[in-house]
């Protein structure tokens, strides 16, 4: 049984081998490359239903394919399963905020889809000063001025906001699925994963808010 899940474990790293290996080319990730990654991820999964990560993997890969719903579908497994841990929460939250994005190809705009949340979201948009929360705090944690959220620097902003560093997986995952460039996360990525977050945990915004030093009424205190 030992060695069945070790051999399962080597599958699934050659697996994501080849995803890190596309993108770290540049390569465009096919459609066709990208179910033939879902249906070799399913295949483990058949032999291994409890292996957690194998449905992250299968969550990360449906987000590049715009499946939400299967997205969220496996996430309600992993979270019936018990392990709703820190990467549960960071993917739950980017995939809100992928299914909130504007669709700019077909000029779709669907903030009027937001939920009301006094002081942050209201009238279906982004209030004025929770957008300028957000990007005084991001501000803050760009230390070099770069106007980019680098890994380090999400790393501290990290810290204060949770209390402990982020891990790698989380950081690739933000970075594949908020705007970003090869350096970090744009100040556009960070407020669109925040309105995200606000529209599905408005409490933990507020969490978060309140530990970067933000009352109720979005002044520092």
């Amino acid at each position: 049984m030992a060695q069945e899940q070790e051999d399962l474990k080597q599958v699934l790293d050659d697996i994501n081998a080849r995803l890190q290996e596309k993108e770290a080319a540049e390569d465009e990730l096919t459609e066709e490359f990208l179910e033939q990654i879902v249906t070799e991820i399913k295949a483990v999964l058949e032999k291994d239903a409890s292996f957690t990560d194998a449905r992250f993997a299968l969550v990360y890969v449906y987000g590049h394919l715009s499946k939400y719903d299967e997205a969220m579908a496996e996430l309600d497994i992993i979270k019936e399963n018990g392990e709703d841990d820190e990467r549960w929460e960071m993917m739950h939250k980017e995939l809100e905020n992928m299914m909130f994005e504007m669709d700019e190809e077909e000029g779709e705009n669907i903030s009027g889809m937001l939920p009301e949340v006094a002081g942050l979201l209201e009238g279906g948009g982004v209030t004025e000063k929770f957008v300028e929360a957000l990007t005084e705090v991001f501000n803050r944690f760009d230390a070099d001025k770069d106007e980019i959220l680098s890994d380090a620097e999400l790393n501290e902003f990290h810290k204060v906001v949770n209390g402990t560093p982020i891990d790698e997986v989380t950081v690739e995952f933000l970075k594949s699925n908020c705007e970003s460039t090869e350096k970090g996360i744009t100040l556009k990525g960070f407020i669109s994963f925040y309105v995200a977050q606000t529209a599905g945990e408005p409490d933990e915004t507020w969490k978060d808010l309140g530990n970067l030093g933000y009352n109720k009424d979005l002044n520092r205190i």
